[in-house]
C-alpha cells in the first residue's frame, strides 16, 4: 500500500484536487485514510439513494 499525503489551501476544491492527484500517480484504486480540515459545502449522496444533499455554511 502506498500513502499519499496532500496539503489543500483556502478554496481549492477537494474534489478536483483528488482527481489531479489519482491522475498525477496513475492511480487505479484508492481510499481516503483520513482528513483534517473544514468545507463551505459539502455534497453527499447517502448509500441506496438516487439523490444527493448539498450542505452549506462551516463545516
Amino acid at each position: 500500500m502506498k500513502v499519499f499525503a496532500i496539503g489543500l489551501k483556502p478554496h481549492d476544491d477537494l474534489r478536483q484536487s483528488l482527481k489531479n492527484l489519482v491522475k498525477q500517480k496513475d492511480m487505479k484504486a484508492g481510499f481516503i485514510l483520513s482528513g483534517i480540515g473544514s468545507l463551505k459545502a459539502a455534497k453527499i449522496r447517502f448509500a441506496n439513494q438516487n439523490v444527493s444533499i448539498l450542505l452549506t455554511g462551516k463545516f
